[in-house]
């Protein structure tokens, strides 16, 4: 009796530990947040995958801190196309961790229908777009290529969808010219990357020339007055200018040093009476006068009112 009552009390712990394991090890099973993108493997000579594979989701077992670690590059899945043959079919995806802690216990979808056709080729240029910004106060002036026109490759189906083949230059903040190697992609009318098909080349070199905003405002006017009126009799009551203002363009930084520009030099010392002048404007360094290039200066001489003189 004693002998039963020991089995029956062993074989509840037994079923408590088992069930305790199996829900321990069902708490570490979990879909990993990130989709799987599928590659492909030995795609036969002369063919080319026309349709576009789906990426994986999986769900893994892993204990929380490895899972939190966790990335798509710990992570394998492709199609082996080996022996492929053209046309449309079912192929199985496999999917691999590379973290010998981590297991796969599933992921859908577990198959893609493929279409394989003959590799055909179309060339196309190759446009070039900028993302980001230069620094404050400069702009994209020009951009030289290595190459201007694209060979795509790939089924009939994959290049019918090419609306244009386009390289992305990242800006951040650059202040004088420089070079980059683009990565160029295949799109559709929608904007959507068409990841069917090869590019060659699939790089270019691109040369991007940087040049300095320009900018206009309006400033004053000023007369330069030099010498004296030698008659001691009379004197300057005012200087009349119109138009008052002009509008100069400069760079940035030139622009904030610059509030008037002066016209040309003018001697008063022989003048005797009220003059009208048409004077240049002269243009300050490093910059343009884009408004008015001359203006009518009238000078007012007066005589000089003695007090108690009638």
């Amino acid at each position: 009796m004693l002998k039963n009552v020991a089995l029956i009390v062993l074989s509840l712990i037994l079923s408590c530990l088992f069930w305790l394991g199996f829900v321990g090890s069902q708490q570490n099973i979990k879909t990993f947040d990130q989709p799987i993108s599928v590659e492909i493997f030995n795609v036969p000579e002369g063919l080319s995958v026309s349709t576009e594979v789906p990426s994986v989701s999986i769900k893994i077992d892993a204990n929380k801190d490895i899972y939190k670690e966790l990335t798509e590059n710990d992570f394998q899945a492709f199609i082996n196309l080996a022996e492929a043959e053209p046309g449309k079919k079912t192929f199985t995806i496999e999917v691999n961790s590379n973290n010998p802690l981590v297991r796969i216990v599933s992921f859908t979808p577990g198959s893609v229908e493929m279409t394989l056709e003959e590799k055909k080729e179309e060339k196309f240029k190759i446009e070039l777009g900028f993302a980001g910004e230069v620094a404050e106060g400069f702009t994209v002036q020009q951009s030289n290529q290595s190459a201007w026109e694209t060979l795509a490759k790939g089924g009939d189906l994959a290049l019918s969808k090419i609306s244009y083949v386009k390289g992305i230059i990242e800006l951040h903040g650059e202040k004088s010219n420089f070079k980059r190697k683009v990565q160029l992609y295949a799109y559709d009318n929608n904007g959507n990357q068409i990841k069917e098909v090869e590019l060659i080349p699939a790089y270019i070199d691109a040369d991007v020339v940087l040049s300095q905003v320009t900018e206009s405002k309006a400033v004053g006017i000023k007369v330069p007055i030099t010498g004296e009126l030698n008659n001691a009799g009379l004197y300057v009551k005012g200087v009349k200018i119109s138009p008052n203002l002009t509008e100069i363009r400069a760079k940035q930084y030139v622009l904030n040093t610059i509030d008037t520009v002066n016209t040309e030099e003018v001697d008063i010392s022989d003048f005797t009476a009220t003059q009208t002048l048409f004077l240049k404007i002269i243009p300050p360094l490093e910059a343009e006068i884009t408004g008015t290039k001359s203006v009518k200066v009238v000078i007012e001489i007066e005589p000089v009112e003695i007090p108690g003189k009638p």
